[in-house]
């Protein structure tokens, strides 16, 4: 059996991200993508992996994953989630080892909407002109085009859990200051 993720639970707006769909806007397919691309690309980089493979894009309902078939390494990172592996409480940035039964927790913590769970190796699942990201409105990319739910296999690509130092990610910049944040609405404001 390959390695893969096993969802346990998903909130609404878990979906499968990677650098985006282009180039077809002209045909009325937007470019998808992460919410947060920084937040996506350190994720990726701090598993040696490229900055837009596919990553899981958590948002305030979070999701609850566990590995089969073989240990997993994964990083998050992102807004301040409540992260948690088996019970124990992580910091909002790091790369961990999930073992086979383990629980990985990440739910809505202190700020920020939106997370990246990366795995080692990336995520094996198909593409969808180019891009293997979720949009939902046209059912591209990810699974089926839909989003994440519990029960869902997500295979990895190449899992290389080797060597891959856990801990903390360090990267300061994704400490944004809370700021106000204007808004003015477009024609798609509905």
């Amino acid at each position: 059996m390959t390695a893969a993720l096993r969802l346990l639970s998903a909130g609404p707006g878990a979906t499968i991200q990677d650098g985006g769909r282009h180039g077809y806007l002209r045909y009325g397919v937007t470019g998808a993508g992460p919410m947060d691309p920084f937040a996506h690309a350190v994720a990726n980089r701090a598993l040696g992996n490229p900055a837009n493979a596919a990553a899981i894009e958590v948002s305030l309902g979070g999701i609850e994953v566990t590995a089969e078939g073989a240990s997993v390494a994964v990083a998050v990172a992102g807004g301040e989630f409540a992260i948690a592996l088996d019970g124990q409480a992580l910091p909002p940035a790091t790369v961990v080892l999930v073992e086979p039964g383990a629980k990985l927790k990440l739910r809505a913590g202190q700020a920020g909407s939106w997370c990246y769970l990366a795995v080692t190796g990336g995520l094996d699942v198909p593409k969808a002109l180019g891009s293997a990201s979720t949009h939902m409105r046209s059912s591209l990319g990810g699974l089926g085009g839909r989003a994440l739910a519990a029960g869902d296999r997500i295979a990895i690509a190449a899992n290389a859990d080797d060597g891959v130092e856990t801990g903390l990610i360090v990267a300061p910049m994704l400490d944004r200051p809370a700021e106000t944040i204007r808004v003015i609405l477009g024609p798609q404001a509905d």
